[in-house]
Parts: C-alpha cells; structure tokens; sequence
C-alpha cells in the first residue's frame, strides 16, 4: 500500500480598498497529514490565530480510498486550535493507493456568523471631536464596491474600539505609505472580532500605533490605537469597516452609530460627525 499526498494552498485576501492583507502572510493556518493506523491517514488542522477559520477542502485526485467526509467538506477550526482532526482517508488493502487534496480558508466561522444590523456602534474619535467623513459607503473615490468609512482623522489622532470584542490581528511595524496599490500591503490594521461573528477593521494607522495585542478583549470606547497614513493611502485617514465571512468572500455591511444624545443614523459622506 503507498499513498500520495500534495497541498494545494489557494491565496485568499481580507479585501478592502487601500488594505489587502494576504492570508498566508499571517502564518495562522496548517492543514497537514499524518498515518494514524495501519490503512488511515488523519487530515488535521492547526489555527494559530486568536479567531476560527472555515477551512474548505477537496480531494481533486483519489485512487483507491474512502474520504470520511462527503466532499468537498467545510471545517470551522476552533481559535487556538492545536491539532484538530478534520477527517481520515482509509486506503484499500493490497491495492496501490494515492490521494491529492487541496484547501482553501477565511477567517471566522462562515457557517454561523451573521451581523447584528440592530448594534449601534460608537464613533472611533475622540469625544467632542467634529470630524468630517471623507469617504462614505461605496465612495466614488476607492469604495466602489465596499461599505466602508473614511474618517479624515489627523496623523497620531487617537482610535477607539467602535464596539467590543476579541483582537483577532494587529499590524503596526509599518511606516510606509503611498497613493498607489505598490503600497496596499503597507498598512498597519487592527482587526476586532464582535460577539455575533463579523469583525470590525481599523486601517492605515501609524507606525506602533497600536495599543492592544491579539487575543485582547476590548470594550466599546476604548483606545485602542493611532490613526496615520500607512499603506495604500491619499493622506492621513482612519479607515473603518465591518465585514462578515461568507463562503468564498467576506461581506462588508454598514452599521449604525450614535451620534447624539438620541440620534442613531448611518453616516453620509462629506459630512462632519461629532463623537458622543
């Protein structure tokens, strides 16, 4: 009995105009194999990452092998997962045996994650503060396709968690940032994952600008790092949006905010907003 194994790793993006960050740079997933019996190979999975992964898989190529799993087959991989057995590939005995399979992930849990239209979020300055928004929900300017915000925050200006939640990913040794695509993986990012499964984003921030950690919880309000100009950027800027894992893509939405004492609106571009 022999069997062939090959990982096929597909390259998948957090996408957002002026922030890309490629997956396999964040060193958060290993799909390996292992004999665990004299004919079974087990499929494991280990996530590194203070957030789950769905993890889709596939055997292109098979000979003379049972797949546990009806394929392809989707995996939600635990945060902090050391490990995890996905499924078994049992070969015939006697016979020649191979298999192939490849894999493709997204951050969360696609299969559960769904968000909140009902939260109302804080504004990500500081109280008091009248700031104008640059850019609103599929701007004409880089979101074109996206429910994203760009909040024309000074260099250094401080960010505060727009809701609470865990910190799934930080990025702040950048100090780096042009107005072309040569510079879209150069921005620093605070990425926050919400209770119900959508993730919040906070992008171009400066150079160690931020003040938390992965795996930190933070709470509505709290400081949680610098605004700047890194990455794919025109000039200094807090760009912020919230997206949910789906299959295949992430779904940007757009969110509430409480901008008065008994005001809650969506945001319209070119409008100055007042934290309160």
């Amino acid at each position: 009995m022999t069997y062939r194994s090959t990982v096929l790793l597909f390259l998948l993006f957090i996408t957002s105009i002026g922030s890309s960050q490629n997956l396999q740079e964040l060193d958060v997933l290993d799909v390996f194999d292992e004999k665990i019996g004299e004919q079974k190979i087990g499929i494991f999975a280990e996530n590194k990452a203070h957030c789950a992964i769905t993890v889709f898989i596939d055997f292109p190529k098979k000979q003379n092998v049972t797949i546990s799993e009806q394929l392809p087959f989707t995996y939600v991989v635990p945060a902090n997962t050391e490990k995890q057995l996905i499924m078994t590939v049992t070969t015939k005995k006697g016979l020649k045996s191979s298999f192939q399979y490849g894999y493709t992930f997204f951050l969360g849990d696609t299969k559960n994650a769904a968000h909140n239209d009902e939260f109302v979020y804080s504004l990500p300055f500081e109280k008091d503060t009248e700031i104008l928004l640059g850019q609103g929900y599929r701007g004409k300017f880089s979101h074109h396709n996206i429910m994203a915000l760009d909040f024309n925050l000074n260099k250094g200006s401080n960010v505060y968690a727009a809701r609470g939640g865990v910190v799934a990913f930080v990025k702040s040794d950048s100090n780096r940032g042009c107005t072309n695509e040569s510079c879209r993986d150069a921005a620093n990012y605070i990425i926050i994952q919400h209770d119900d499964g959508s993730f919040g984003q906070y992008v171009h921030l400066k150079l160690n600008g931020s003040k938390v950690k992965p795996g930190q919880k933070v709470k509505k309000g709290d400081l949680i790092g610098y605004s700047g100009n890194t990455g794919w950027s025109s000039g200094p800027h807090l760009h912020f949006e919230v997206f949910v894992p789906q299959n295949n893509f992430y779904m940007t939405v757009p969110t509430r905010f409480q901008t008065g004492k008994d005001t809650i609106e969506y945001l319209e571009e070119g409008k100055a907003y007042m934290a309160f």
